[in-house]
């Protein structure tokens, strides 16, 4: 009797007229004929996808938290800080933990890849911007330490004294701003080109006033002298000596 019934049923199936059903039913028949109806298989492995995605999302997040990136000033530490944020702090690691890791090895590697990826370029581009970055900052202060020795080198009163201060000033400011691998070879060639330059000019002309004063010294000798023998040619000696002690 129920053999008779389902029969039955399918007959009434097979009567159906499909062309008159609603467009979403059609298009539902069509897929289910198709065979792309999702499998709970394929259902199970969007929502791994979708929790791989999250997970990956979070380890960006992870590393980017933790990697202090003001705390290094050479590219080694740098590099340190890099590793500590992608290991210690389990930017990579976090993948354990999540519930899908067992059944679909495959994906876990493919978002770990993807991952290890993100996070090299992260840390090379960083690399690439903070040290152009801080060349920039170097070259500025060498550039406000140029301009503040000249002016000190060309006032009226200017000394050494004062070269020196300025030095010690510069080179204080200066290690407490600058950072970077060229620090202090840029600072060797600003020292250099001191020397060469804005200390060199007024050496010299330390050395022409000296020059100068000592022919004003000599002029001013020789016009004593002079002076002192056209007294002599004009008032006798005898004058000075009577004749009665001579």
């Amino acid at each position: 009797m129920e053999l008779a019934s389902q029969a039955t049923d399918m007959e009434e199936l097979d009567q159906i007229l499909f062309e008159g059903l609603r467009v979403e039913f059609g298009s539902g028949l069509e897929t289910l004929n198709n065979g792309d109806v999702p499998t709970v298989t394929s259902f199970w492995q969007s929502v791994e996808e979708t929790e791989y995605q999250r997970v990956y999302d979070s380890g960006i997040e992870t590393y980017l938290a933790a990697f202090d990136q003001l705390k290094a000033s050479k590219e080694g530490a740098l590099r340190e800080e890099h590793e500590e944020a992608v290991q210690k702090h389990r930017a990579l690691a976090i993948f354990n933990a999540n519930p899908f890791h067992i059944s679909q090895l495959g994906m876990l590697q493919k978002y770990e890849d993807l991952l290890h990826k993100y996070l090299k370029k992260k840390f090379e581009d960083y690399k690439r911007n903070a040290f152009i970055e801080r060349d920039l900052r170097c070259i500025s202060t060498i550039q406000s330490m140029g301009k503040q020795l000249r002016e000190t080198c060309h006032t009226s009163n200017a000394n050494m004294d004062n070269i020196f201060k300025v030095f010690e000033t510069c080179l204080s400011d200066y290690e407490a701003s600058s950072k970077g691998p060229g620090k202090w070879q840029k600072f060797s060639v600003f020292l250099q080109q001191s020397l060469e330059g804005p200390i060199d000019d007024l050496t010299k002309r330390f050395i022409n006033n000296i020059s100068v004063e000592k022919i004003h010294l000599q002029t001013s000798t020789e016009v004593h002298i002079k002076g002192s023998s056209t007294c002599c040619t004009l008032f006798p000696s005898s004058w000075f000596c009577p004749a009665e002690f001579s």
